[in-house]
């Protein structure tokens, strides 16, 4: 098979689009046979240099832009990332399961390409979210009937600067919301592939959802690290996400929530750490970048760029100022593929870390191909704190999944796949 007829099936398999350009026929083709369908869950920075003083903190300027593999790694089956110094960890899943994912992915992005764009036009924040959810009854996350497609009618609570809440929905009645979606649907798995398969009755069923924005405040921390918190020229305080190698510009930048930036005069663009205090700029530490700035209920995340301090990729410490965690460094991303793949396995828990409520877990209760939804605990300032998988045999360190973007029936998170395709950024670098 020909370089692009094996990069097109892979595409239709579902093994995820950041990963396509890393798969080799070689190593797929270990794994996968008649019965298994090869997915790309994870992608790792396999460097060996973790924990020394070079990674407690690297300078902005100072990032290599490639790695070199120190060796054989210890995970199933890698692939060299020959951009970033990252590699591909593959794994197989039943034929069976990887049917009923990727058929109710196929379902719910037709469903969500169909929506009208008069129920969201001229709102700000809206959009109408299409999620897959899974059904608590089920013994098996491969029956047929263990997925369920789920149109979101977001009701949007802005708390106003006067202390109000104000609460903001689509163009359309939630009753005309429920009554426009089919009951049932289909779906197909693996098109214009020779597994390409059908299913047909997927139940879709519309709900509503209340999502409360998150913003608030603690310790300074140099170099900069993930999950500590930040103030704005907005005079709101948060949680920074985690850093990311900027190709756009050849430097590191951070990754956070939107949000976090906008009040009632309009956008900030100061990041300063830990936070903003009248106007002296002894804090800032970078800027946001107006054309890498999204602020959607299906993508929220913003770039924070030109930055003066150095960055590391472990996370913060609540010790006291300049402490950090030294288990756990941010080592890459878990990809689109897994999150499908774990949705509603509760052996299989996200971590968040954010200024409020420190480090909570929970699975994956509900995903969207762009929004995660995990059960874990959060509060106000915990808007853009990394949201993560603690990962290898001892949990040595931690793959991002998300950047969390506030509450709704459960914690929510914009995915990293997503952020790093829209910004051209790579996280574990």
């Amino acid at each position: 098979m020909g370089r692009r007829r094996f990069m097109k099936t892979l595409a239709g398999l579902g093994v995820g689009t950041a990963a396509l350009p890393y798969v080799s026929q070689e190593a797929a083709a270990e794994i996968q046979e008649r019965d298994e369908i090869v997915r790309v869950s994870a992608m790792v920075n396999t460097d060996s240099v973790l924990g020394e003083k070079s990674d407690i903190g690297v300078a902005p300027s100072s990032i290599p832009r490639s790695r070199v593999d120190p060796g054989p790694s210890r995970m199933e089956a890698n692939v060299e990332d020959r951009l970033n110094g990252r590699k591909a960890v593959l794994k197989p899943i039943p034929y069976q399961k990887w049917k009923i994912v990727e058929s109710t992915r196929d379902a719910r992005e037709k469903i969500q390409d169909s929506i009208p764009e008069s129920w969201t036009e001229g709102c700000e924040y809206i959009t109408i979210r299409v999620a897959t959810q899974l059904e608590s009854s089920v013994s098996s996350r491969s029956d047929p009937g263990s997925r369920y497609i789920a149109p979101t009618y977001p009701v949007y609570k802005k708390e106003t600067k006067e202390g109000d809440v104000e609460e903001i929905t689509p163009n359309v009645s939630y009753d005309e919301f429920q009554e426009w979606f089919p009951r049932t649907t289909e779906g197909t798995a693996g098109k214009g592939t020779p597994l390409e398969a059908t299913v047909e009755g997927i139940p879709v069923r519309p709900e509503k959802e209340e999502i409360e924005l998150q913003v608030s405040y603690d310790y300074s921390y140099r170099p900069v690290p993930a999950g500590c918190v930040f103030g704005t020229g907005a005079d709101n305080s948060a949680t920074l996400g985690v850093r990311a190698d900027d190709y756009n510009n050849n430097q590191d930048v951070i990754l956070t929530a939107a949000h976090t930036f906008k009040d009632i005069i309009g956008w900030s663009r100061e990041v300063h750490q830990p936070v903003w205090i009248n106007d002296n700029d002894q804090y800032k530490i970078g800027e946001t970048d107006a054309s890498r700035r999204v602020n959607k209920n299906n993508f929220d995340a913003v770039v924070v760029q030109n930055l003066s301090e150095n960055t590391t990729r472990r996370f913060a410490a609540d010790d006291g100022p300049n402490t950090y965690r030294e288990d756990n460094p941010v080592r890459g991303i878990l990809t689109n593929s897994e999150i499908d793949d774990q949705a509603g396995n509760q052996n299989f828990e996200l971590t968040k870390q954010g200024v409020k409520t420190g480090r909570t877990s929970g699975f994956i209760s509900s995903w969207d191909g762009s929004i995660l939804a995990y059960r874990a605990y959060s509060k106000r300032g915990d808007s853009g704190c990394p949201v993560f998988h603690e990962y290898g045999s001892d949990y040595t360190y931690s793959l991002i999944a998300g950047i969390h973007k506030g509450k709704a029936r459960d914690a929510q998170a914009t995915s990293i796949e997503n952020i790093e395709d829209r910004f051209n950024v790579n996280v574990g670098v």
